[in-house]
C-alpha cells in the first residue's frame, strides 16, 4: 500500500485539520476547567482539613500520650496465695 502525497490539501483536508484542532481544543479547554475546579473547591477542603486535624487532633493526641505515661495506677488490689486452691467462697480455683 502506497500513500501519495500532494503538495497541499484541498478543502476536504483543511477541515480535517480544523475539526482535529476543534476536538484537540475542546479537550484542553476540559481539562483547564476541572484543573481549576479542583483548585478552587478540593484545594481548600483539603487546607481546611489540615488545619482541623493539626490542632484539634493534636491536642488529642497530647492529652492520649500524657494519659499513656502515667506513672501513678490506681486501683483495688487482692493478693493472692499461690498456695491457695480454692477462692473464698469455695469453689475451685482455675489455672
Amino acid at each position: 500500500m502506497q500513500f501519495h502525497v500532494q503538495g497541499r490539501p484541498g478543502l476536504l483536508g483543511w477541515l480535517r485539520i480544523v475539526v482535529a484542532l476543534a476536538v484537540l481544543s475542546a479537550i484542553l479547554i476540559a481539562i483547564a476547567i476541572v484543573a481549576l475546579g479542583v483548585f478552587l473547591f478540593v484545594l481548600p477542603a483539603l487546607l481546611i482539613a489540615t488545619l482541623f486535624s493539626y490542632f484539634v487532633l493534636k491536642s488529642r493526641m497530647r492529652r492520649a500520650w500524657r494519659a499513656a505515661n502515667a506513672k501513678t495506677i490506681e486501683g483495688e488490689y487482692t493478693i493472692v496465695d499461690p498456695e491457695q486452691k480454692t477462692l473464698d467462697d469455695g469453689k475451685p480455683r482455675d489455672r
